[in-house]
């Protein structure tokens, strides 16, 4: 009975990631305190920017609020913005002044399904500009990649390994996996291979090596070149395949 539990567990995950074209993601920003209008919509577009640059993802709009259909919501706030200094430059030509300011911000990923915070980081970047809005909107800026990063490592994108295409002796070399530029795949892309297991009843994932995305074959379809892990990897495919995963990684 456990045993017949495990695997009705095992291929539940393996179907909600191979059926999964994107996350439907909502932005929700906190408005107030330091988050005037120009910051609000400067921080807003940083995250915008951050995520269409994950395929996976798709953005909507606040208008659009609905649990049901809707996977993720993120949630801004400015925390605070501190001027720091400024400094004088007499020598340049023209001359001019200088601002530093450091920004605050929290940002939370919440899963709407289970209605619960699932991630959070509080950020803390330095802005430079020739005023106090230059300086702040920089310092708001800055957060883009930091936020992608974030993102990406909180909402990975799974796939599946369709065929073991090439391997020497018990290692893997080339793998096709089912998951392809409709979620933003990029040749050269580096994926992490994962074998879904369970343990007292509750899923996880068991690291089994890396992979590098070699060429995108379409939307649903990229082959790849295993860089690390070979053994592990083709040991666990001829085991059982139904149960590995392939996900996004920074």
């Amino acid at each position: 009975m456990l045993k017949k539990i495990k695997i009705i567990l095992l291929l539940t995950a393996c179907a909600i990631f191979s059926a999964h074209a994107q996350y439907n993601v909502l932005i929700n920003p906190t408005v107030g305190g330091y988050q005037s209008k120009l910051n609000n919509d400067t921080l807003i577009h940083t995250v915008k920017e951050a995520i269409g640059e994950i395929g996976y993802i798709n953005l909507v709009e606040a208008d659009a609020n609905d649990s049901e259909t809707n996977d993720y919501e993120i949630d801004l706030r400015i925390n605070d913005i501190i001027f720091t200094g400024q400094e004088n430059h007499p020598d340049s030509d023209p001359p001019y002044v200088s601002y530093t300011h450091r920004v605050l911000i929290t940002i939370e990923i919440v899963d709407l399904s289970k209605g619960i915070v699932s991630a959070s980081s509080a950020l803390a970047k330095n802005g430079f500009g020739e005023s106090h809005k230059e300086s702040m909107i920089d310092g708001i800026e800055s957060f883009k990649k930091y936020i992608k990063k974030f993102i990406l490592d909180e909402l990975p994108y799974y796939g599946k390994i369709l065929e073991l295409t090439e391997s020497k002796g018990n290692k893997a070399q080339m793998l096709y996996i089912s998951i392809g530029s409709k979620v933003g795949i990029i040749k050269g892309q580096k994926l992490a291979v994962k074998a879904a297991a369970t343990t007292a009843g509750r899923l996880y994932f068991k690291s089994l090596g890396t992979v590098k995305v070699e060429e995108v074959e379409g939307e649903f379809g990229s082959r790849c070149k295993v860089t690390d892990g070979g053994e592990k990897i083709y040991e666990a495919y001829l085991d059982d395949p139904e149960h590995i995963v392939v996900m996004t990684i920074k």
